[in-house]
Formats: C-alpha cells, structure tokens, sequence
C-alpha cells in the first residue's frame, strides 16, 4: 500500500488553477468575534486552568481603543485594591 504523501503549501502552486488556489485560506487569517461570545468560555477556561490558555499567552488581540482604556483602568483599581 502506498503511503500518503502530504506537503505545506506557502502560496500558490504554479501548477495550481486559480479557481483551487483561492480556495486554500491564509496561513494566518483573522477572525471576528464579539467580547460576549469569547468572555464566558475564555473565562471558563482559566478557571479550570486548561493548558491550552497559556499556549496563546502571547498571542495579539486587537481591542476598540474604549474597551482597552477600560481594561487598563479595571486592572489598576486591582492592583491597588491589593
């Protein structure tokens, strides 16, 4: 039995259509998501100390400048609340 042959690809195959290549996503691509549908289950899952947390520990997120200056004032009050 043969064994499976199984390759990355970065970009589009010379060899490729057009058609199939627009179908490969990104490597990176960015998804949107509400606060509301991340916070419960991101909130659960530090609770419980799920490993996989601290594999995005240093991934980036993009905020609303609002919703960051609040983060960094509710941070402080904690930390001073300490």
């Amino acid at each position: 039995m043969a064994q499976p042959r199984l390759r990355v690809l970065f970009g589009s195959d010379p060899g490729q259509s057009q058609e199939s290549a627009e179908q490969i996503p990104p490597l990176r691509s960015l998804v949107s998501i509400t606060l509301g549908d991340i916070a419960g289950p991101l909130t659960d899952a530090v609770r419980s100390r799920r490993n996989w947390v601290e594999d995005f520990d240093e991934e980036e997120l993009l905020v609303s400048p609002d919703l960051y200056e609040v983060i960094r004032a509710y941070a402080q009050f904690r930390s001073e609340a300490a």
